[in-house]
């Protein structure tokens, strides 16, 4: 079994402060909201996959999404976009939102399928809508309700999903559900890939820190983790992983 590890990533400390004088500027200025994400997005739509992030595109998506509080970190939606760059098969995402028209975006470049989870039906249908808006409706956003599986709720799979994931992207369910985002790998262990990779957002918070302690005791995983104000980890799901 390999080490559980914490790792930080290379700061790029010229970025980080354009970007602050970017968000700054934004929130000073109050430009429209719309205008900035639809820019933002075409833009990161344009980037030949595993090329530089074009200049502020994440930042404008963050600030013309509009959902600050329940909004993914830039450093996530790094992390994320640079592991579906080179993800194949299928990714799944458990909770949508900005996350999911960038990998959507990333999806049909590589030729991955990109399914994602989410348990609100107004959040599914303006998520839906956003990918067709920009000519990435292939991908599918299910609705899928929470549901009771005994020791844990977590959302209801679509018959649907493929059986070759080898990406998830975990920012759900929310904090109050049962079990938290404990379900993933004991409801979709026959689903993944050989070697399967799940990034899980905010694992600063003692929940998550219990759920991949239990995930490297029960499945044999191994993670490390960034320590970002939020904190995300990257967990290496195997083949010991069975059905």
């Amino acid at each position: 079994m390999w080490p559980t590890v914490t790792y930080d990533l290379p700061m790029h400390a010229m970025d980080s402060f354009f970007t602050r004088l970017r968000r700054r500027q934004l929130d000073r200025s109050k430009p429209d909201r719309e205008r900035i994400f639809r820019n933002a997005i075409r833009r990161f739509i344009k980037r030949p996959v595993g090329a530089r992030l074009p200049m502020f595109a994440l930042t404008d998506a963050e600030y013309g999404w509009g959902n600050e509080t329940w909004a993914a970190d830039e450093d996530y939606l790094s992390r994320l976009i640079s592991e579906a760059d080179v993800a194949r098969g299928t990714i799944l995402e458990c909770g949508s939102g900005l996350s999911t028209i960038l990998l959507a975006a990333i999806a049909r470049q590589t030729g991955a399928q990109l399914h994602s989870l989410e348990h609100n039906v107004e959040w599914q249908q303006r998520v839906s809508a956003t990918c067709a808006a920009f000519g990435l409706a292939d991908n599918t956003v299910h609705y899928a309700p929470l549901r009771n599986y005994g020791d844990f709720d977590w959302y209801s799979v679509p018959d649907a999903l493929p059986g070759d994931i080898s990406l998830v992207v975990c920012d759900g369910p929310p904090s109050d559900t049962r079990g938290g985002r404990y379900g993933v790998l004991p409801l979709l262990s026959g689903k993944l890939a050989s070697e399967c990779k799940v990034l899980l957002d905010d694992a600063n918070r003692p929940p998550e820190q219990a759920i991949l302690s239990r995930w490297e005791s029960e499945f044999s995983t191994t993670w490390e983790r960034r320590d970002t104000a939020r904190g995300f980890a990257r967990v290496v799901v195997g083949s010991s992983v069975t059905s």
